[in-house]
């Protein structure tokens, strides 16, 4: 099995569409949910390593619907659980507005039975098929670059279920955006991709993107994108976690629902798990689950020059060829200007 085959559809969007990274920042991390983020063979991950993100579904995990996304039943909420909602996001926009420069490591555990369909005996859980570590560098409000530096594909070794390291720069993934263009690297075919952005989307931030929980948000955006219910267990300490189900079809082609966690300290993202379109906990348990961590934010003077040295436009690796592409013109788009307009009124 080839890592690379589920590799990040979501960044490929944000490329596609030609979105830029608005306010963000992430917390330490646990996992939401009940599911496994480490799978089987966690533990043979280095404890030290850096943490990566990768995000989105393979294509086929993408679910070509016309039909506009169902309201939860769960909706509306009762008026003490609408209120502490609107606090929380409110919280959450205040402190993603205090975060200018950032530097977060990530780890992501990607589950497909389709590529691993393993469980463990004692508990039943998918094991991850693959995990990735790397590093995202923001700067408000539109310059961002991402990097995987290591991953790991499941294995059995001596009839024991494994994480086995990956050693391929061709799985590599990494993309750079500077305000005015995104540059995709495909370390596959040798090519480094150039993407205009919109006008009408420089210097916006991300204004409609796929992960807008990772990227932080005002409230307002994201109640007219999700319908967003609180979900924190009993026994949680110092975070929040809230359930997310999306209103617009171009979410809901990429995901069913998000469920996240917020750490108290700071009320910025400190875990994630994305579901897909599709996603049946039984007959098709596919999805994604993050944890941020090690962030860096608002650094000294040194450390901002070397910081926004990563954002420039970056030369031509040698034996690469330079390819400029034309920003994709689907329903995506027009949501994302039709958003656009919208908040600005």
């Amino acid at each position: 099995m080839r890592i690379g085959i589920a590799r990040s559809s979501t960044v490929m969007i944000l490329l596609a569409t030609c979105l830029t990274i608005s306010n963000s920042a992430a917390a330490q991390g646990q996992q939401p949910s009940n599911q496994s983020t480490a799978g089987i063979g966690a533990d043979e991950l280095p404890t030290n390593a850096a943490a990566p993100q990768d995000t989105g579904f393979s294509g086929s995990e993408q679910v070509a619907s016309t039909q506009p996304p169902t309201q939860p039943e769960w909706f509306p909420l009762p008026a003490d659980q609408q209120q502490h909602v609107d606090q929380l996001l409110d919280f959450w926009q205040k402190s993603s507005d205090q975060v200018h420069q950032c530097t977060c490591e990530f780890t992501l555990w990607e589950y497909d039975p389709t590529f691993c369909a393993y469980r463990n005996p004692q508990t039943q859980e998918l094991a991850a098929h693959s995990v990735w570590r790397g590093t995202i560098r923001h700067a408000s409000p539109d310059k961002a670059l991402y990097e995987t530096n290591e991953a790991w594909r499941f294995a059995i070794t001596d009839d024991k279920p494994n994480l086995e390291k990956v050693e391929d720069e061709n799985i590599k993934q990494k993309w750079v955006c500077d305000g005015k263009y995104t540059y995709n690297y495909d370390f596959v075919n040798k090519k480094l991709i150039d993407i205009p952005i919109p006008s009408e989307f420089q210097g916006q931030g991300l204004v409609n993107s796929p992960l807008p929980f990772l990227f932080g948000a005002d409230r307002q955006t994201l109640q007219s994108r999700f319908w967003i219910r609180p979900i924190t267990p009993a026994n949680a300490k110092d975070e929040y976690w809230l359930e997310a189900i999306p209103k617009q079809l171009a979410d809901a082609r990429i995901y069913s629902r998000v469920e996240l966690v917020i750490a108290r300290q700071d009320f910025l993202p400190k875990s994630m798990i994305l579901f897909a379109p599709n996603y049946d906990p039984k007959e098709h348990p596919v999805s994604q689950a993050f944890v941020f961590e090690n962030r860096t934010i608002n650094g000294n003077l040194e450390a901002i020059k070397d910081f926004f040295g990563g954002f420039i436009r970056p030369k031509t690796p040698f034996g690469w060829e330079r390819v400029e592409q034309k920003p994709f013109a689907d329903d995506s788009i027009t949501a994302q200007k039709d958003e656009l307009e919208r908040t600005r009124k």
